[in-house]
């Protein structure tokens, strides 16, 4: 069973899909960590502009990461992000079986952020970053409503411990 994690960026997505995975045996597997620890020249420069990497490098880098642990057992984050992106994950043979969204209010979002202390996270660009997860969430959830995933929406208000208790609950 494949799971993937979708929220606004600084939602607790990554850090509830880590715990998940881990107490599931799952592999969490992240765009924005694949991209972080990448060498690459173009996506260093995209990185630090805080701008998103292109679609095609993201599903060609997304897909190496698939091809090289298997396609079960996986716990999505960040990715996909788009309705282009579901549609290549899905021709891959990757089935989604559940998505849950970590909800938090963009107050929250923008707090989160400047704690989180990254470089990029000024509070315009949260801002900004969570306009265009919003713009594509519908588009994501629709296309993985119509492939039969189970949609689930979690609090992402309260402490780790709460969220995640909230999230295994969900995830049975």
């Amino acid at each position: 069973m494949n799971i993937l994690f979708l929220g606004a960026p600084s939602s607790g997505k990554s850090t509830q899909g880590q715990i998940l995975a881990e107490t599931r045996k799952m592999r969490w597997i992240s765009s924005g960590e694949l991209f972080r620890q990448s060498e690459r020249p173009e996506i260093k420069e995209i990185l630090k502009k805080a701008q998103l990497v292109y679609d095609e490098i993201t599903n060609e880098m997304m897909i190496a990461e698939i091809e090289r642990s298997g396609k079960d057992g996986i716990i999505f984050d960040g990715y996909p992000r788009n309705r282009f992106q579901a549609e290549t994950l899905s021709k891959s043979g990757v089935k989604i079986a559940m998505i849950v969204e970590v909800a938090v209010p963009i107050e929250e979002i923008i707090k989160r952020a400047k704690e989180r202390g990254r470089e990029q996270d000024t509070e315009d660009i949260v801002r900004e970053r969570v306009e265009i997860y919003k713009r594509y969430r519908d588009e994501i959830v629709d296309f993985y409503r119509q492939e039969g995933s189970e949609i689930i929406e979690i609090d992402g208000m309260g402490s780790i411990e709460e969220i995640s208790k909230k999230v295994e609950e969900a995830t049975r």
